[in-house]
C-alpha cells in the first residue's frame, strides 16, 4: 500500500475476503476497505446457507473494519428474492454496502 500510494496518493487497497487478517493492526492500517463475498450464502454451493458460526465470525471481523471507519462491501450471489430480503434485513443496520450479483459476473443486475 505504501509503495502504491507513493506513486499515486489516491491509490486505494481493498482486501478481498480474508477477513481473518483484520486481527492484524498492520493489515487494517494498510487497507482502505474490505469486500466480502458469500457472507451468508454460497461458501459450499451457490444459494446454500453458510454455517452460522462462520457467518458470526466473519461479522465480528467485518464489524472491526467498520469500527475503524472503513467501508465494508458484501457481495452475495443470490437470485432468490426471499434470500436477498433476508440478507438485507440482517445487514441493514450494519452500514455495509450490499451488492447482489450473478456468480459469472458478466453484468451488474439491477436492484
Amino acid at each position: 500500500a505504501a509503495h502504491a500510494r507513493k506513486k499515486n496518493p489516491n491509490f486505494i487497497v481493498i482486501l478481498q475476503n480474508a477477513e481473518e487478517l483484520l486481527g492484524n493492526p498492520l493489515m487494517v492500517s494498510s487497507i482502505d476497505a474490505i469486500a466480502k463475498e458469500d457472507l451468508f450464502y454460497g461458501a459450499v454451493g451457490t444459494g446454500q446457507a453458510n454455517d452460522p458460526d462462520s457467518v458470526k465470525g466473519s461479522l465480528v471481523e467485518l464489524n472491526r473494519m467498520k469500527g475503524e471507519g472503513r467501508p465494508v462491501f458484501v457481495v452475495e450471489y443470490l437470485s432468490d428474492a426471499n434470500k436477498r430480503a433476508a440478507v438485507l434485513r440482517q445487514l441493514n443496520r450494519t452500514g455495509f454496502v450490499v451488492q447482489f450479483a450473478e456468480r459469472d459476473l458478466r453484468e451488474i443486475p439491477e436492484k
